[in-house]
This record gives C-alpha cells, sequence and structure tokens, in this order.
C-alpha cells in the first residue's frame, strides 16, 4: 500500500508552510513562496502549472529539497544529480 500527501502554500492567499529547527525558521509567507509538499507519488498536473507560473514571473529559477528514503534512495539520489547537475547532498537530503 502507497500512501501519498501533497499540500501546497500560496504566500499569496496567506498560507504559511513553516519550519522550525535548531539552526532557524523557515516561512514561506515571510520570504513570499509558493511551497508543493510531497510525501509518496506526486501528481505533478496538480501543481505544476502554477509552479510553472511561479518560476516564469520571477527570477526563473526555482528551488527543491528532496529527503531520500530507503530503499531506493541511492537510485534516486543518482537520477537526480543526472538531471539537476545543481544538486548537492545536504543532512540526508538532495538540494538543488
Amino acid at each position: 500500500m502507497s500512501i501519498s500527501s501533497t499540500e501546497s502554500y500560496d504566500a499569496r492567499l496567506g498560507q504559511d508552510f513553516r519550519i522550525n529547527a535548531p539552526i532557524g525558521t523557515f516561512s514561506s509567507l515571510e520570504h513570499h513562496l509558493y511551497v508543493l509538499d510531497n510525501a509518496g507519488n506526486l501528481d505533478w498536473a496538480m501543481g505544476v502549472s502554477l509552479l510553472k507560473a511561479c518560476i516564469l514571473k520571477t527570477s526563473k529559477l526555482g528551488f527543491f529539497t528532496v529527503a531520500l528514503w530507503v530503499p531506493g534512495a541511492k537510485k534516486l539520489a543518482t537520477r537526480i544529480k543526472q538531471e539537476f547537475q545543481v544538486a548537492s547532498e545536504f543532512g540526508g537530503s538532495l538540494c538543488g
């Protein structure tokens, strides 16, 4: 059985994706970012059009972080690094 969960947070609507960590706090509302938070398989059709629009209207760059889970973490990391040459590992996740 596969469990998937996708939530989107749109700063324009006052929605805040917040992470509190020992090194500091991140708030998507404070930084005016659109966040697509996903666990499991992602249905890109749900959020890809808004993601593309956000990137085109801003700096033409996006940011991602992927938490690598076993099994398949090594294969996924290799594939992401091939697709996004700027991806690097940080704290057990891939960022790019």
